[in-house]
Formats: structure tokens, C-alpha cells, sequence
């Protein structure tokens, strides 16, 4: 019995679709004017095959320029964002698109900042396309080399958001600040306070006058009784505190917004903060005693306010309790834990001078012999001429200031003029 062979044969199958964002081979013309003709069909974001031509003086000249092309148009952005954006143009589209988000007014500060101070003068200049990770690795060492590990900390996220803005809108293909390395920042060792010294120390503020005036005592009792932040303690209202079950919800904090001042952020710092707590019995009494004696509440029914019977300041609040550890002698090593902001000058730290400032030289007595009011407006321009062509150009060059002017002692000699650098405080000069 014979069998018969039966084939099989199945459909033949097509070349396989070239993947989205790729292109096919290059093919060279020579075109009649000498000039080389370089096109390849490229795939785009919608499934379609497109032909890309670029021409060059060589064969390797139009080939490379048609790849940028081809490179370029597989990362086409929108209309307003392409990989030939400057950073700096970027980072305005950035900004304005996280003033319409739901982040924090603290963090949009915070980015803001960051883009103005480190990122705007390090890599503005460049084009979106060109942010490479070793681009990015060596901009921040630079930023960390010359302000430090916390702003270059900041930096490198404030320029993740802002390339993840580019990402989304298709100006790059992926965010390279996620493969740099992160930034660690050393952190201080933080001891709590045994029940002694939290006792002592209420104590001892309490028997400071001006801290009482400033009502740090109460203040830092709360903390102490709660542990929460210094901004969630100036946030604490009338609405979220409940004396007769003893707790406080736990639910704001207070930030300082560009142009409009201290304001009650409806949200902690991060989502897990947000908490409901049990009272002490002290901090109950404390906070009973403050409500019968009748203190009026502050914008919002705060219960600790400032002086002034407005919202308090959390960074001011910080500088007065530094400043009332050092009147009270604080018998630790070493101060309780308070946030520094060394962003802020001296003067909103709390500090009359910087540290590093010498005395001020003692000035003249008002009566003294050989000093006159100043001079009138009119006769100010000649005065300074006369100081030009006396003491030269080079004495009055830049920012200086006129400190004293005194009458000649006789009728020959010339008007003493001591010219000094704004900050400094030098001898007259004769």
C-alpha cells in the first residue's frame, strides 16, 4: 500500500515592522552638482514611515547629518519644549507648569531657588540634548565643591523635576539624573532630653523675662509634650485641639510665601505626618490656664502667636530660643535639637552682627571741634571733584562713602575727606 506525501506549506511571513523612534539603511546619492544625497525612511510616533533627507559636501558629512535628524525626530518635543531648548528657557516652562501642581509652597520655593542660584548658572547655557549624566555628575561636584552638600542636594532635585518635565513632553528620552549618584548629606547626632532637663529648661525659661514677653515657655513646653515641628507648633488652632478627650490633630503647618508673607499651609510636611495626639496632663493644664486667663487667639485662632498677636514666625522663633539658651546657661554640651537656616542673614537669624564682624570703631563725639554737618546738596559735587583731582581717581573708584568731613584748620590747606569701602571702618586719612 503506497502512501502518499502530503506538504505542507505554510504562509511565507513578512519582514517584521521597524520599532517606533527607529529608521532603516542609508541610502547615498550623488547628485549632479557634486553634492551628496543621504535618505533613510523613518518611523514615527504614529506607526507612519517617513522619508528623512540630508545633504552634505562627502558621503560621511550627509550621513551624519541625517542621523542628528533622525536622532532628533525620534525625541521631538512639542512646540514650546524641543531638545534645542536651553535650560534656561526650559526652566521657565518648568516653573510655570509646578505653580498649577498640587506640591507643597515650600518644595515650589525650594525648587525655584535652586534654579535660580545653582542650575541657571551652571548649565543655563546648554540645550536639553545635551544634559548627559556626566554633564550632570560634573555640574553638581562643582555645585557641591563650592556651596555644598545641602544645595547640591537641592540642585540635583530640582533638576530631576525639570527633567522629567522634558521627558513627558518629549524633549528627551529619559530623565538622565536618576543614574547619577545621589547625594548624601552628614547628618548631626540628635539626643532627647531626659524628663530632668526638659523640666529644668521650662523652668529656667519661665524665669526669663524677655522670654516671657516673647511666650517661649509655653511654647517650648507644647513642643516638649508633643514633639512635634516648630512650624506644626505655630499651626496648632483652637479648631483642631479637643481639651476633653485630651488630643490635638496634628494637620498644618505655617511657611513663608514669596510676596505674601507667613501663611497657614493646610498640610504637614509630608503626607505621614499628619497625626492625631494624646496630651500630657501638663500640657493640658497649660493650655487650660492659657484659655481662662483670657489671651486672645491669633489670624485662624493659632494659640501661640507672635508678640504682635499675628502668626509666629518659625525661623524668628528659632533665634529667640537660641537666643534665651544662652541667657539661661544651658548646662548641656550642646543645645537641643533646632534646624539652622544659614540662608537667611544675620539679622533674621536673630543675630545683631554677624560673627565674624569686628566692633565698629568708636566715631567722634557730636561736639568735636573739627566736625561739621554735612554739606548741602549743592556744594557735594564740588566737594567730591575736589576730592578727585586731590586724592586721584583711583581713592574714589567703586562703591565708597563720605564718613566724616572736617573744617580745615587754616585757610591754605584743603578739606580732609576720609573715603571708605562700604563695611569697613579705616582711620581719617590726612
Amino acid at each position: 500500500m503506497a502512501i502518499a506525501a502530503v506538504s505542507c506549506q505554510f504562509p511565507s511571513m513578512g519582514r517584521p515592522p521597524l520599532p517606533i523612534g527607529a529608521y532603516g539603511r542609508i541610502d547615498l546619492h550623488h547628485a549632479n552638482s557634486g553634492r551628496i544625497r543621504a535618505r533613510t525612511r523613518f518611523r514615527d510616533i504614529d506607526g507612519v514611515l517617513r522619508a528623512v533627507t540630508r545633504w552634505g559636501a562627502s558621503e560621511a558629512e550627509a550621513s551624519a547629518r541625517l542621523r542628528v535628524a533622525v536622532r532628533e525626530r525620534g525625541c521631538r518635543g512639542d512646540r514650546q519644549i524641543s531638545p534645542q531648548t536651553r535650560l534656561v528657557s526650559a526652566s521657565c516652562l518648568w516653573l510655570d507648569e509646578l505653580d498649577r501642581t498640587e506640591l507643597a509652597v515650600s518644595t515650589r520655593q525650594l525648587y525655584r531657588a535652586a534654579a535660580r542660584r545653582y542650575l541657571i548658572p551652571t548649565l543655563g547655557s546648554l540645550c536639553l540634548g545635551e544634559l548627559t549624566v556626566l554633564v550632570i555628575e560634573r555640574a553638581l561636584a562643582s555645585i557641591r565643591a563650592s556651596h555644598g552638600p545641602q544645595p547640591a542636594r537641592a540642585a540635583r532635585r530640582a533638576l530631576s523635576s525639570l527633567c522629567h518635565y522634558a521627558t513627558r513632553h518629549g524633549a528627551l528620552p529619559v530623565n538622565p539624573v536618576r543614574d547619577t549618584r545621589p547625594i548624601i548629606c552628614p547628618r548631626k547626632r540628635v539626643r532627647a532630653l531626659t524628663i530632668g532637663e526638659a523640666t529644668d529648661l521650662v523652668a529656667r525659661l519661665r524665669a526669663d523675662l524677655i522670654a516671657l514677653r516673647l511666650d517661649l515657655p509655653d511654647f517650648v513646653e507644647f513642643m516638649l509634650g508633643t514633639g512635634v515641628r516648630i512650624g506644626e507648633a505655630c499651626a496648632v488652632r483652637q479648631a483642631v485641639l479637643d481639651l476633653h478627650a485630651r488630643t490635638v490633630h496634628i494637620n498644618a503647618t505655617v511657611v513663608r510665601v514669596n510676596g505674601a508673607g507667613l501663611q497657614i499651609q493646610p498640610r504637614t510636611k509630608t503626607a505621614g505626618s499628619e497625626r492625631i495626639l494624646h496630651l500630657p496632663p501638663h500640657v493640658v493644664q497649660m493650655l487650660k490656664r492659657r484659655r481662662s486667663s483670657g489671651r486672645p487667639s491669633g489670624p485662624g485662632g493659632v494659640i501661640f502667636t507672635s508678640p504682635n498677636g499675628l502668626i509666629r514666625d518659625p525661623s524668628n522663633t528659632q533665634a529667640d530660643l537660641r537666643q534665651a539658651l544662652d541667657r539661661a546657661g544651658y548646662p548641656l554640651g550642646q543645645q537641643p535639637h533646632l534646624p539652622k537656616d544659614r540662608r537667611l542673614p544675620p539679622r533674621r537669624r536673630g543675630l545683631r552682627h554677624p560673627p565674624h564682624s569686628r566692633p565698629a570703631r568708636p566715631r567722634p563725639p557730636v561736639n568735636h571741634p573739627g566736625l561739621l554737618p554735612r554739606p548741602p546738596r549743592h556744594h557735594r559735587h564740588r566737594l567730591h571733584q575736589r576730592a578727585r583731582t586731590t586724592h586721584g581717581p583711583q581713592r574714589v573708584s567703586g562703591s565708597f562713602l563720605v564718613r566724616f568731613w572736617f573744617a580745615p584748620t587754616t585757610a591754605d590747606e584743603n578739606p580732609l575727606i576720609s573715603w571708605a569701602p562700604r563695611g569697613s571702618n579705616p582711620e581719617p586719612t590726612d
